[in-house]
This record gives C-alpha cells, sequence and structure tokens, in this order.
C-alpha cells in the first residue's frame, strides 16, 4: 500500500525550472550599399514543468530593433514564441506544439539574427532544412503560425520511427505587406522509420507531403510564363520518398547518404492548369563530434539537392545547396560559423536563383550571468528580374542570464 501510494505520487509530482535572459546587439549594417547602425534588444523567457509522464513548455522572445540610429529613434519588434505539451513512457513520446510570431520584420536588419524561438520556413526536405532567402529589404507586418501534432516509438531494439502532422502558414499580414511577401500556408505530414542493420549502420525510410496555397497578390517579376493583367496565387503540392544510410566511422566521426524522388505539383494562377515534375532527391553528410553532449565540439558538413519551398514567391524550386557548419569550444570561449551556398536546378516557373551566406560568431562566457561577443553575417543573392540583394552587419553584443529558478 505505502510502495503504490509513493509510486502515485511520484508520478504526479511536477517539478518546473524557469530562465529568463536579455542579449543586446550593436550593429554596424550594410544593406544594398546603404549603411546603417542598428541597436538590437533580444529578450528570451523559457519555463519547464516536467512529471515522469508529462512535460509541459513555454517560449517566449523578441526582436526589438532600433534601426539607422543615425536617422532618428523608429522602433519595431517582432515578437515569437511557443507552447507545447508531451507525454512519454518508455518508447513512446507525443506531443503538440504550438509556435507563432508577429510584428515588423525586415529582412535587411534581421539578417541571421533571429532567436532560436523563431519558427522555421515550411520546408520537406529528407535531412535538414532547405535555405530560404532573402525577401526585399522592406518593413513588413509579418505573422506565422505552426500547429506541430509528433510522436516518436521505439518498436525494438533495432526498429524506431517517427510521425508528425502540421498545419503552418506565415507572410505578410496585410495587404501592403502581402505586395512583397505573400502569405503562404497549408498542411504538412511526414513519417520514418529507422532500422538498425549493426551497431554502426542503420536504414532510414522517409516519406513526406506538404501542400501550400499563396493569397491574391501581384505576381513576382520572378515568376516565369504569367498574364500580367491577372494577380497571382501560387498553389503547390510536393511528396517525397527517401532512403538514408547512417554509418558510424568511429566514435567521432558518422556519415549518411541518401537518395529518392520527390513528385511535384504547381500552378501560379488561376487560369493555368497545374505543371507536375519529378524531381531527384540527394543527401550527404559527415560530421565530427567530440566533447560532453551539452556542450559538443561539431564540423559538419552536408550537401542536399532538393525542392525547397520559396515562400517569397509561394513555389516549390528544386535546389542544390551545401552547408559548413563549426561549432567549437575553447575553455569559456565558443566560436560557431557556418557558409552555405545554394543554386536553382531546375526551375520552371521560377527564374534561378543562386545564394551565398556566411557567419562567424564567438562568445566568451565572463561569469555565470554574463557573456560578450561579437562577429559578422553576411548574405548575398541574384535572380534573373529581381537583380541582387545583399547585406550583411559587423556586431558586438552582450548577454545577461538571471539565476535559474527551480520550482
Amino acid at each position: 500500500m505505502l510502495f503504490a501510494a509513493a509510486y502515485v505520487l511520484a508520478d504526479t509530482a511536477y517539478a518546473g525550472t524557469a530562465a529568463l535572459s536579455n542579449r543586446v546587439e550593436v550593429r554596424a549594417r550594410d544593406t544594398e550599399g546603404v549603411l546603417g547602425v542598428d541597436v538590437v534588444d533580444v529578450p528570451t523567457a523559457h519555463v519547464d514543468v516536467t512529471n515522469r509522464r508529462w512535460e509541459y513548455t513555454l517560449d517566449y522572445s523578441a526582436n526589438a530593433v532600433l534601426p539607422d540610429l543615425e536617422l532618428g529613434v523608429s522602433p519595431q519588434l517582432l515578437q515569437l514564441g511557443a507552447l507545447g505539451v508531451s507525454w512519454r513512457n518508455r518508447r513512446v513520446r507525443i506531443g503538440l506544439t504550438e509556435y507563432g510570431s508577429y510584428g515588423e520584420q525586415n529582412s535587411g536588419y534581421l539578417l541571421g539574427g533571429a532567436p532560436a524561438a523563431a519558427v522555421p520556413p515550411p520546408t520537406v526536405t529528407p535531412v535538414g532544412g532547405g535555405t530560404q532567402l532573402l525577401a526585399e529589404p522592406v518593413t513588413l507586418l509579418y505573422g506565422s503560425s505552426r500547429t506541430v501534432l509528433a510522436s516518436q516509438v521505439v518498436f525494438s531494439r533495432r526498429w524506431s520511427g517517427t510521425a508528425s502532422i502540421e498545419y503552418w502558414m506565415q507572410g505578410g499580414v496585410d495587404a501592403a505587406s502581402q505586395a512583397y511577401l505573400p502569405f503562404v500556408s497549408g498542411p504538412r505530414a511526414d513519417a520514418s522509420a529507422t532500422y538498425a542493420l549493426t551497431r554502426i549502420d542503420s536504414l532510414q525510410t522517409r516519406a513526406s507531403g506538404l501542400e501550400s496555397s499563396s493569397t491574391n497578390a501581384p505576381c513576382s517579376p520572378a515568376a516565369i510564363g504569367v498574364r500580367t493583367s491577372l494577380p497571382c496565387d501560387p498553389t503547390a503540392q510536393e511528396a517525397i520518398a527517401t532512403e538514408t544510410w547512417q554509418h558510424h566511422l568511429s566514435p567521432e566521426w558518422t556519415s549518411a547518404l541518401g537518395a529518392g524522388a520527390a513528385w511535384v505539383r504547381l500552378k501560379l494562377q488561376a487560369p493555368q492548369l497545374y505543371s507536375t515534375f519529378v524531381y531527384p532527391v540527394g543527401s550527404a553528410s559527415i560530421e565530427r563530434a567530440t566533447g560532453p553532449v551539452e556542450n559538443r565540439n561539431i564540423v559538419r558538413l552536408e550537401a542536399l539537392v532538393t525542392p525547397v519551398l520559396d515562400v517569397r514567391i509561394g513555389l516549390l524550386d528544386e535546389r542544390g545547396q551545401a552547408t559548413l557548419d563549426v561549432s567549437q569550444q575553447f575553455g569559456k570561449t565558443k566560436l560557431t560559423s557556418r557558409v552555405t551556398g545554394t543554386r536553382s536546378l531546375d526551375s520552371q516557373l521560377m527564374q534561378p536563383v543562386t545564394g551565398f551566406g556566411a557567419s562567424l560568431e564567438t562568445e566568451v562566457q565572463v561569469s555565470t550571468v554574463v557573456s560578450v561577443g561579437g562577429g559578422i553575417r553576411y548574405a548575398w543573392q541574384e535572380q534573373d528580374n529581381i537583380g541582387t540583394l545583399s547585406g550583411g552587419y559587423i556586431f558586438a553584443g552582450v548577454t545577461l542570464r538571471a539565476p535559474e529558478i527551480h520550482f
């Protein structure tokens, strides 16, 4: 009886943590040859409450930007949040999470600077995600929502699987903003099964699907074969199937190789008929990871060939992408860098695009509550009928962290 009572109490007792921080950055920015000085404040809050079966999470962050201080004070605010609940036992985990954001956004000011709570662009890829390119550097009223029901299951010692369904929406909220960035929405589903062949080899079979529709808006100059007298309301559908082999070369090195196919169906305007395409999908990566799990040193090189949903236009575009990520810890100093390049491989309804991005950042932990850092971020892209868009900035920042609260 006492054992049963103790078990029930342990199963229903909750424990929680709350973490607060605030980061301030000063940026010397160059956007399309126009110089400016910006100050960005990023407050964040995270609350986590758990027991043996249930976990509840709440995340909030914001980008409060004072752009072009040399011209005066005109603040912009983009707020981001996430609320989630999940249930788990020894073999199963099921969770429901709602992500959202709302506020003013300008790709020239927030280049590469979105906080962790930002809603990621919806993409369907075998691994990782496709890089989203810069929208025009104008200030938009932006909103997004992403509702995700996801599960993880361990079937046996060798078999495991994942599944998720979601509905997402993002883009310009009002008509003026949608003229630059359409409001795109739709459902998405994803499922995978992984089989451990040996202690160092595994195979993953993955299938995913996506449907998107965009608001009526003036057609993008990058669109091909449109009637200029009519607005564009792009719709896209996609199904992808891939097989990926993962191999541990050593305790530190891991490689992966994947291949598959994508079925894509696209339409730009209501009078048009759907165009259907079948594209190859491929992925290859190699990664070296050392150090403790909570503070890993990672070097990762990845290449992808896959359709990517370009939310600037609302169409799927077959692209090749290569990315190098480096994260290294040297005592109390952390160094992170990323270099990525992307190129359209088969653009049927939109002009091909080429993009490049790079960042180099360092963070020094001065104490348990203060860290300082700085670095450089840069992005460049070129597309016919759009031209060249580029921007970057050098920044320095300080982060203050409150002592973690346990309750």
